[in-house]
């Protein structure tokens, strides 16, 4: 097998007739190459879901501290809203993602994943 290309002989039917097929290797580098993003983009993609993750877990514990410092006698304000936030992501989510599966786009969802 050559470097560059790589040649198979096919006969059917007890090789009464030969085909050849050539395909090389170069070709196939190069789809190999556009399938996979660069590595610069992908470590900017990382760190970009790093920063924004982050930042919301920041927000999230803030609001914790800053309804602590209105009543700072009590922790109920503090768990009433832990609870609702909870209840609120718990039962919405399934009804946002029914609308994004019966939205117009979702017939590309699955070239794009």
């Amino acid at each position: 097998m050559e470097a560059t290309e790589e040649q198979a002989l096919l006969t059917d039917d007890g090789g009464a007739g030969a085909r050849t097929r050539t395909t090389t290797e170069s070709s196939e580098a190069t789809s190999l190459q556009l399938a996979s993003p660069p590595v610069m983009a992908k470590m900017s993609l990382y760190s970009s879901h790093l920063m924004s993750t982050w930042g919301q877990r920041m927000w999230e514990f803030a609001i914790g501290l800053i309804m602590l410092e209105m009543y700072p006698s009590s922790l109920a304000l503090v768990s009433a809203f832990g609870l609702v936030d909870g209840l609120a992501k718990v039962f919405s989510g399934s009804l946002v993602g029914s609308y994004i599966d019966r939205c117009a786009g979702h017939k590309y969802q699955p070239q794009v994943i």
